[in-house]
C-alpha cells in the first residue's frame, strides 16, 4: 500500500515537471507576431517616406493601422501619427486626429518599437515649405488650413515665436469656438509673452537745480537696478547713491548749537523706487520706454551723529523727502546666448531662456517734494551701465 502511493506522488511530480519545463519551453519561445509587423512595418514607412514613395506609405499607414486595432498598444506615437500624415498630405488623417486630441492622444507603443520620432521629425522639417504649398492647394476649409499652418511653423523655427503667436492670435479671433480647442490647450504651446527679467547696474550723473546747485557739485555715484518686461510694460526697482560736496561753506542752527560747513564737506545721497512705463519701441536689437519714477531719498551729512549713536538725531539733512518724476528709458543689445535647444520629439521640447547682455542709458528729471526751506531745486541724472538680462530681449 505504501509503494502505491509513492508510486502515485512521483507520477504527479513527474507530471508537473513535466509541465513546467513545457511551459518554460513555450514562454522563451513565444513571439508577439504583431510587434514584429509593427516594427518592420515603422521601419518600412520611415523608408518610403524619405524615398517619396507616399502611395507604399500610405498601404503601410493604413496596415498598422488595422493590425493594432483591438490591441493593448498603438502603432505611432501622437506626435508620430500628426507628422507622418502631413508628409503623405493625409490632411483628412490629420484634421481628425488633430479634432479628437482627448481620445489619440494617449496612444502608446510597444515599449521595444523601432525608434522613428527622429528621422520623420526631421523630414518634415526639410519638407516644411513644400507642404504648406500643398496644403493652400487643398479642399481642406480655411480653419483647418489655418491650424495646420500654425502647427507647421511652430516645428519650423522650434518654439513660439512673435509670428506663431500673431498667427495664434488670428486664429482665435477669427474661430473663438473651434473643435481644435483641446489640441491648442493641452498639445500646442501658447503665444508668447515677451518678458525678460535683468540686473543692471552702472553710473549714474545728477545734476541740481536752483540753489541747491548752487550749493551742491555735480554728483557721480552709483545705481542698481532689478527690471522685470512683460510685453510693452517697463517697470524698473532701482536705488542709486553717492555722494555731493558742498561748494561755499555754511552754517546752520539744529536747536542748541551753531554747525558749521566748509567747503567741500561731503554730504551723502540716496534714492531708491521704481519707474514704471511703456515701450514705445521694442525691437531685438532697441528699446525705448518712457516712464513715471515714483521713489524717496534723501541728501545728507553725519559729520555731528555721534559713532554711538545708532539714530539718525545728529544727522543734518538737506531734504528727507518723497520723490516723483518722469524719464526715458533706452537700451541697446550687444550680446546674446542661450543654452542648445533640445529637439521636441515624442512631445514638445523646451528651450532655455535667451541671456543678453545690453548697454542701457536711463535719462529723465525728478522733484523733491519736500526740502529744507533754505535749499530749494530738483534732480536731473544720467544712469549709464550694463544689463544681464534673462528671456525674451
Amino acid at each position: 500500500m505504501k509503494f502505491k502511493v509513492f508510486l502515485a506522488q512521483f507520477f504527479i511530480l513527474f507530471i508537473c515537471v513535466k509541465l513546467n519545463a513545457q511551459i518554460e519551453n513555450e514562454i522563451k519561445s513565444f513571439t508577439d507576431s504583431t510587434e514584429v509587423i509593427v516594427n518592420n512595418g515603422r521601419k518600412m514607412i520611415v523608408r518610403s517616406i524619405i524615398n517619396n514613395e507616399n502611395v507604399k506609405s500610405i498601404e503601410i499607414y493604413n496596415y498598422l493601422q488595422n493590425t493594432v486595432m483591438g490591441k493593448g498598444y498603438a502603432a505611432f506615437y501622437y506626435s508620430e501619427e500628426l507628422n507622418i500624415n502631413l508628409l503623405l498630405s493625409n490632411w483628412a488623417e490629420w484634421v481628425n486626429k488633430a479634432k479628437q486630441y482627448n481620445k489619440y492622444s494617449n496612444a502608446f507603443c510597444h515599449p521595444n518599437a523601432y525608434p522613428i520620432s527622429p528621422i520623420i521629425f526631421d523630414e518634415l522639417r526639410k519638407k516644411n515649405d513644400s507642404i504648406v504649398d500643398l496644403l493652400e492647394n487643398s479642399s481642406l476649409n480655411n480653419e483647418d488650413k489655418l491650424i495646420i499652418k500654425i502647427y507647421l511653423h511652430y516645428l519650423k523655427i522650434g518654439r513660439p515665436d512673435d509670428l506663431y503667436s500673431k498667427m495664434l492670435a488670428e486664429f482665435n479671433k477669427e474661430y473663438p469656438i473651434t473643435s481644435y480647442a483641446d489640441f491648442l490647450k493641452l498639445y500646442m504651446p501658447h503665444k508668447t509673452t515677451k518678458t525678460s527679467l535683468a540686473f543692471s547696474a552702472g553710473t549714474r550723473a545728477l545734476f541740481l537745480t536752483e540753489n541747491l546747485n548752487e550749493q551742491f557739485n555735480p554728483e557721480f555715484g552709483f545705481f542698481m537696478s532689478f527690471n522685470l518686461n512683460i510685453n510693452r510694460v517697463f517697470s524698473s526697482l532701482y536705488f542709486t547713491g553717492g555722494n555731493l560736496y558742498l561748494n561755499p561753506p555754511f552754517s546752520t542752527y539744529n536747536g542748541t548749537d551753531t554747525l558749521n560747513f566748509n567747503k567741500n564737506e561731503r554730504f551723502s545721497s540716496f534714492q531708491g523706487g521704481v519707474y514704471l512705463g511703456y515701450f514705445l519701441v521694442r525691437s531685438n536689437r532697441f528699446h525705448i520706454a518712457p516712464y513715471l519714477n515714483l521713489s524717496g531719498g534723501y541728501l545728507e551729512s553725519t559729520k555731528f551723529n555721534s559713532n554711538n549713536n545708532n539714530d539718525d538725531d545728529g544727522d543734518i539733512k538737506i531734504y528727507s523727502s518723497f520723490i516723483y518724476g518722469a524719464g526715458i528709458h533706452t537700451e541697446v543689445k550687444i550680446w546674446e546666448f542661450k543654452s542648445k535647444n533640445q529637439s521636441p520629439y515624442y512631445y514638445w521640447g523646451y528651450e532655455a531662456f535667451n541671456n543678453h547682455i545690453s548697454l542701457k542709458l536711463d535719462s529723465g528729471f525728478d522733484f523733491i517734494a519736500n526740502s529744507d526751506n533754505k535749499y530749494k531745486g530738483n534732480i536731473g541724472y544720467f544712469n549709464l551701465g550694463l544689463v544681464w538680462g534673462f528671456g525674451i530681449y
